[in-house]
């Protein structure tokens, strides 16, 4: 569940990025798209060329922004929700994110038409699955570091100062 919303969340943020026009020097836009969407094994490379164009011009459906949106202010409302608030709130973030899925899934068919719905459903699911390990090696990577951190600050101890000398 949480995959999924960071799924969500990274493809958001990440597809701005991708797109820009301020790409670094021998770098063309479509680099970073296809950086974020990778050939599919099983998928013939016009496809996912037509794919990543697709993708591309799904991220500003309105549909797609809208489903977004309803889910970021889900999430934002369970900011400092108690644990039991968040396990009861479960079946809500997963409803919003099938919605955006099956948005984004709508999108891109109406986007290119010539892709067929399983190519639509395997790349999207091929690239849920590669944001989720970035996600989680990204997680993995943070709590490194804050544990280093932590073990960083741990060895120095404060000096008490000596009472009654």
């Amino acid at each position: 569940m949480k995959n999924t919303l960071l799924f969500l969340l990274v493809a958001t943020l990440a597809l701005p990025a991708a797109d820009s026009t301020d790409s670094k020097p021998g770098k063309s836009a479509k680099a970073g798209r296809a950086a974020l969407v990778p050939d599919i094994d099983g998928i013939a490379k016009e496809d996912m060329a037509k794919f990543r164009a697709a993708f591309a011009k799904a991220q500003q459906d309105e549909g797609v922004k809208a489903a977004r949106e309803k889910l970021l202010e889900k999430r934002k409302s369970m900011e400092f929700a108690t644990a039991a608030e968040k396990k009861d709130a479960r079946a809500d973030f997963e409803t919003l994110s099938e919605e955006v899925r099956k948005a984004l899934r709508a999108a891109i068919a109406k986007a290119d038409g010539s892709l067929s719905k399983e190519v639509i459903e395997k790349a999207t699911d091929a690239l849920e699955d590669k944001l989720k390990e970035k996600a989680k090696e990204a997680a993995a990577s943070k709590k490194g570091a804050e544990a280093k951190a932590a073990a960083k600050s741990g060895d120095k101890k404060p000096e008490t100062p000596a009472i009654g000398k």
